[in-house]
């Protein structure tokens, strides 16, 4: 069955792009007629989604600025997208110089000067940290309505180490749950109410940073927040996108959480109807 393996999604500015690779499969095997060969695909706000999504898993292989190469094992997944074998030869953070380089950060990554941030989505705030040259970049594929910076830190342990301190000292959650993310896109918030908040925090720690007000994501005015979308069909009118998440209108706005799409395989229409979830 041909279908497309969802290799990558990212934002280039303030458009979001998948990167797709065509594959043929069979049960829980692919096969890569050409190997080489990546499509990349610029989201567009009114295009028509009408597939099938593919049970099953695959590592996304290797994935390089001039270059694309499928995973040699064709390794089946339960949880990430990318094998062990695959993200050691891109030279990837582990996952723990990602999310706990406290316990040991030997990486490129760790001795980059960081940030420590606050992004609000709507209304609601949490605190982040981010190598300081990717700070946009960070709060754009998180879909965060506005940013500002905390402090401004050495190196990734030390970022950390802040980032808890501040969450555990100012009650700042380091993460909000998906339906108020979801939330947030449709109430939007008053810019008097999240400058002041900011204020409160800046001056806690002892900053002297703006806050940047993100404008420009391409979604179309919501009535009512998006559900989360579960299932195996996709079968609607792209009505855009935001941070991690593409919205579709299938019977009201479906929130398509990117992250459970990647290494997954789309087959254009449908196929034999299922009423498996993931």
């Amino acid at each position: 069955m041909e279908g497309m393996h969802v290799i990558h999604f990212f934002w280039k500015d303030l458009s979001p792009h998948l990167i797709l690779h065509p594959v043929v499969a069979d049960g829980l095997s692919l096969s890569h007629p050409k190997p080489s060969l990546i499509q990349v695909h610029r989201l567009s706000l009114g295009e028509v989604w009408n597939y099938t999504v593919l049970p099953g898993r695959w590592c996304v292989g290797r994935l390089e600025e001039e270059s694309y190469l499928p995973c040699p094992e064709g390794r089946v997944l339960k949880e990430f997208h990318i094998c062990p074998r695959c993200r050691a030869s891109l030279g990837k953070p582990t996952l723990r110089e990602i999310f706990e380089p406290e316990e040991g950060c030997e990486g490129e990554i760790c001795e980059k000067p960081h940030v420590v941030y606050l992004a609000f989505y709507g209304e609601k705030m949490k605190v982040g940290m981010t190598p300081e040259e990717r700070l946009l970049k960070r709060a754009v594929e998180q879909g965060a309505d506005a940013v500002g910076v905390l402090l401004h830190l050495e190196n990734r342990r030390e970022a950390r180490a802040e980032e808890k301190r501040i969450s555990k000292e100012l009650r700042v959650p380091q993460a909000l749950p998906a339906r108020e993310i979801l939330a947030g896109m449709s109430r939007g918030f008053k810019r008097e109410v999240i400058e002041e908040r900011y204020r409160r925090v800046l001056e806690a720690v002892g900053g002297e940073e703006e806050l940047t007000i993100l404008r420009g994501y391409p979604l179309e005015r919501l009535s009512s927040a998006p559900s989360p979308w579960k299932g195996k069909r996709i079968h609607g009118r792209v009505l855009g996108a935001k941070g991690r998440y593409i919205i579709v209108q299938m019977g009201g706005p479906k929130a398509i959480n990117t992250g459970k799409l990647l290494g997954r395989v789309l087959v254009e229409g449908s196929t034999k109807p299922s009423l498996e979830e993931f």
